[in-house]
């Protein structure tokens, strides 16, 4: 009996070593020592890559797209980035500074100093706010030839992918910066097999948009999110559409258009015509009277004689764009505004309407008065006739790009020798 209860009591002891012993040998080292290998093996991919790290950084995949930069990181700690024109202003600019990596919960990889091109994300601009984009990352995979990031902050996942030696940075940036001069604007248009989709930008920087479409007179809203490649572009995240799910669309340089197809749907992407652009505007467009034509100067100069003659005030700006009326501030109409030396403005709603079957004919259309509109209406009126006299308000637009128009010529179609240009720059009168 005494044997038998010896045994027993013997056999927990006996596990209890052996599986003390098999702890001792999977966990050998202590954690700090785990990180420090852990963190010189990262150390080690991010300063192997010789010619450097394509970056594809999302601030906020629901507020913005996608940008590429490129970053290379020495052994003194220092990071030097290059990043496509939309970020730097130029793709040959470099921009220097320090980074650490960091234990903190895993590996934090740092990007310490300011740092011009990389913290344009993180800076907070006028608004307090600016991208909202990270400058810490925690390191989430690595090898010797691709890098996964995970923003400290945003949760955002970043994908570093190793520079080929046989590219330069500036070769490789320019390619984004030709597919950007293509459809790098917040005015774009899909086509569904053919039938339009909603896509309306989240924010001027583009490359992010809701899309909203008709299913089964049901309406369905998606979020697209995407950066730019030499090819195409390339989503955040899969977006299903009709049925159909995208992942990234090639550039056809034939129907200049962004592109997805499969065995069911064709999907297309491309800017929208000017006279579509021009009817969504929201910027303000002044005029550039001295670059007009002959009959629309003479008609700006007895504008300006009425008003300093008739009205005994100078005359300052004369301008199109968004009035808001203060009784209701979410309402916004378009408008012709002017406005005199004691910063009295005169408000003349507008309707621009796109005539259909036309990729560059608008008309502006006459709607009526705001403010101290009709009292000076005998100054402005040569010039809002001009514009709105019914049979003759129909105008062929001309743009100096599609993309982010700054310049537009108005032909009218009754006479071709009566030409405006505006201008989203102010010019001297």
């Amino acid at each position: 009996m005494k044997k038998i209860l010896f045994i027993l009591i013997s056999i927990p002891f006996l596990f209890l070593v052996a599986c003390t012993g098999e702890e001792k040998e999977i966990y050998s080292g202590n954690s700090n020592e785990r990180l420090t290998e852990e963190e010189e093996a990262c150390r080690k991919d991010l300063q192997g890559a010789e010619n450097g790290w394509i970056m594809e950084y999302f601030p906020d995949t629901s507020l913005y797209g996608g940008y590429q930069l490129i970053v290379s990181f020495d052994e003194d700690g220092m990071a030097t980035f290059s990043a496509e024109k939309a970020v730097s202003g130029d793709n040959t600019r470099k921009e220097s500074g320090m980074y650490t990596l960091k234990h903190e919960n895993g590996i934090l990889l740092a990007f310490d100093t300011y740092n011009k091109i990389f913290h344009k994300f993180s800076d907070p601009q006028s608004d307090g706010v600016g991208f909202g984009g990270d400058y810490e990352f925690y390191i989430m995979e690595h090898n010797s030839s691709q890098i996964i990031l995970k923003g400290k902050k945003t949760n955002q996942r970043i994908e570093m992918r190793k520079l080929s030696s046989d590219i330069s940075w500036s070769e490789y940036l320019s390619g984004i910066d030709k597919m950007a001069s293509l459809v790098d604007t917040k005015y774009l248009d899909m086509l569904l097999n053919g039938e339009s989709i909603s896509m309306l930008a989240k924010s001027s920087s583009a490359r992010c948009f809701n899309l909203s479409y008709t299913v089964n007179d049901k309406v369905e809203t998606k979020l697209m999110s995407f950066i730019l490649t030499a090819d195409g572009a390339k989503c955040a995240n899969p977006v299903t559409i009709g049925g159909t799910t995208i992942e990234s669309l090639k550039w056809d340089d034939a129907e200049r258009k962004l592109v997805f197809k499969d065995d069911k749907n064709t999907i297309e992407i491309g800017t929208l015509p000017i006279n579509r652009i021009f009817n969504q505007t929201t910027d303000t467009w002044y005029f550039a009277n001295k670059r007009s034509s002959t009959r629309f100067r003479q008609l700006w100069n007895s504008m300006v004689y009425i008003m300093n003659n008739d009205f005994a005030t100078t005359f300052n700006d004369f301008y199109l764009g968004l009035y808001t009326n203060p009784f209701e501030p979410e309402t916004s109409l378009q408008a012709i505004l002017a406005v005199c030396k004691e910063n009295i403005g005169s408000v003349y709603t507008t309707q621009y309407e796109v005539v259909e079957g036309t990729d560059d004919r608008i008309r502006i259309l006459w709607k009526g008065y705001a403010m101290s509109a009709q009292y000076y209406y005998k100054s402005y009126e040569p010039i809002i006739s001009f514009l709105t006299k019914e049979s003759e308000n129909e105008f062929i637009i001309e743009a100096d790009n599609n993309i982010y128009p700054q310049e537009i010529k108005f032909t009218k179609v009754s006479n071709p020798n009566h030409w405006f240009i505006i201008s989203t720059k102010q010019e001297a009168h």
